[in-house]
């Protein structure tokens, strides 16, 4: 996939041509303000070729192997007792304090981390776990902040302009023809289910564990990532304390505003996540003035975009405690800037990053991560390291949506959601940020192993038994997760859902994997 070209900028920004020229050149970027361009996604090299497995691993036979190492390409593995789970790797990122383990590991009992330290420090807990030697960086499974899932499966809106704000976009009629296909089929049950299929099962692909941005509930979907809405089910977090508002703060009286306080003030409500002052208009910035009206200013209150908001605003929302969450290559996209983070970190706001939706973003937070990168080494170098990028992708989103408990940290107690990089980067936060939906050799969610390497996850004994093997994303990979409560769904009948009603593969539009 063609890694989100600006695509609506300026006649005269998307007329400038890529450094060097050449065949590269529809992998990069050109910006309004005519700096040298950033290198996007260059297409996958893969076929998209998907086929259906039906692989179940044989525990008399893992159990019988116990302790014999098996061959498991890149990983070292050695069968050992179901349920028991030891995550080894060239570094461990817990990120509590800074802590990185170089070598490290991770122990898994069931679905939680029950250690994680220097390697061997887990060895009297872990003794006969079945044991992974990944050599890659083993961090937690990425947060998402701010998606547009049931989107996901839409390729890039070829807009061709910039606009002021919001309200532009949405309101023009080639938006309008855009969305049309989305619009016409979500009212029907299996095509919404597939819809919303595809675009959890990208976020498998490049290590996101938790998501925030789903419809609401329905059984065919939210089996597969961890839903922040979600308050009861298979991936809930076991209470309702998210509220969200994608429609814009105009929509919002002064009673509604009321009783969300109230239940901030309770602790009822744990995040008010709102999309507010997307863009550079006083229309724009009105948004704002209107959340401090209604009182919703609140250590609650999660921001998503504040584009327009002033230094001085960003004062005041750090005073407060209210977080923003960054999503600078659909803002680039749409707008040709983005928001100001420099002045939101110096007025002391919590920042996350995440990626919006493929029609204007990089529809991947694995991704998002390297646009983040290139965009502030051109744009504001030394703002944020690579740390503090695997931060705001990880543990700062979960604290914003009130799951720092349970996710976003590799730490005893919390949910087994683990994600291994592997990269040859000497530093670990690097290797994260730079890498794409090839280096991903494994996903852990819940404790079970759900996605990786196919000659990985063949040998794992807990790995669900609803399989998809795919010849993507750099290699042989393989999907692994349980039914859904209306069945088994895998990548090829979602794809085959989607071209019945669109007309074409969504592989094809928006491919699984984004390669760099």
């Amino acid at each position: 996939m063609l890694w989100r070209a600006l695509l609506a900028l300026s006649a005269a920004a998307s007329s400038l041509a890529c450094a060097g020229g050449g065949s590269d050149c529809d992998a990069c970027v050109a910006l309004p303000d005519g700096s040298v361009p950033m290198r996007r996604d260059a297409a996958p090299s893969d076929s998209g070729a998907v086929g259906d497995a039906g692989f179940a691993p044989d525990a008399e036979a893992a159990r019988d192997g116990a302790m014999e190492p098996a061959d498991a390409g890149s990983s070292t593995v050695t069968i050992g007792q179901p349920g028991h789970l030891l995550i080894r790797g060239r570094a461990v990122l817990p990120m509590t304090g800074g802590t990185v383990y170089s070598p490290g590991e991770v122990y898994i009992e069931g679905d939680r981390v029950r250690c994680v330290g220097a390697v061997s420090a887990c060895a009297a807990l872990a003794a006969g776990a079945t044991v992974i030697d990944t050599g890659g960086v083993v961090l937690p499974g990425l947060v998402d902040a701010h998606n547009h899932v049931a989107y996901d499966w839409l390729p890039v809106w070829m807009a061709g302009r910039l606009f002021d704000d919001s309200q532009s976009w949405r309101s023009a009629a080639d938006y309008d023809a855009f969305t049309q296909p989305y619009s016409a089929n979500k009212d029907d049950h299996d095509k919404f289910c597939a819809m919303v299929q595809w675009g959890e099962i990208r976020a498998l692909v490049h290590g996101t564990t938790t998501i925030f941005g789903t419809p609401q509930p329905r059984t065919c979907y939210r089996w597969l990532v961890r839903n922040a809405e979600l308050s009861s089910g298979y991936n809930g977090f076991l209470r309702d304390a998210v509220r969200s508002n994608t429609l814009g703060i105009d929509t919002v009286n002064m009673a509604d505003a009321q009783l969300l306080v109230s239940k901030m003030a309770t602790g009822e409500i744990a995040a008010y996540v709102v999309h507010l002052s997307e863009g550079f208009t006083a229309r724009s910035h009105d948004e704002y003035l209107t959340l401090k009206m209604l009182g919703l200013l609140q250590p609650q209150t999660v921001i998503i975009h504040g584009a327009a908001l002033t230094p001085q605003d960003f004062i005041e929302v750090g005073q407060a405690g209210a977080k923003l969450v960054w999503s600078p290559s659909s803002n680039i996209a749409l707008y040709g800037r983005t928001t100001d983070v420099r002045a939101a970190q110096l007025g002391g706001v919590s920042i996350a990053l995440a990626p919006d939706w493929t029609p204007s973003g990089t529809g991947s937070l694995l991704a998002e991560l390297g646009f983040a990168r290139d965009y502030l080494d051109q744009h504001d170098p030394g703002l944020f390291s690579d740390e503090d990028l695997v931060s705001m992708a990880t543990r700062i989103p979960a604290a914003m949506l009130g799951a720092s408990e349970l996710v976003g940290t590799l730490e005893v107690g919390h949910y087994a959601d683990v994600l291994v990089i592997d990269r040859p980067d000497a530093d670990p936060y690097s290797a994260v940020v730079r890498a794409n939906a090839g280096d991903v050799r494994l996903v852990v969610l819940g404790g079970l192993p759900v996605y990786g390497d196919r000659a990985l996850l063949s040998v794992l004994p807990d790995a669900p038994t609803d399989i998809s093997d795919l010849e993507a994303c750099g290699g042989a990979k393989r999907t692994a997760w349980p039914p859904t409560p209306d069945g088994t769904v895998s990548i090829a009948s979602v794809r085959a859902v989607i071209a019945g009603f669109f007309g074409q593969d969504p592989y094809a539009l928006v491919p699984l994997c984004s390669l760099r």
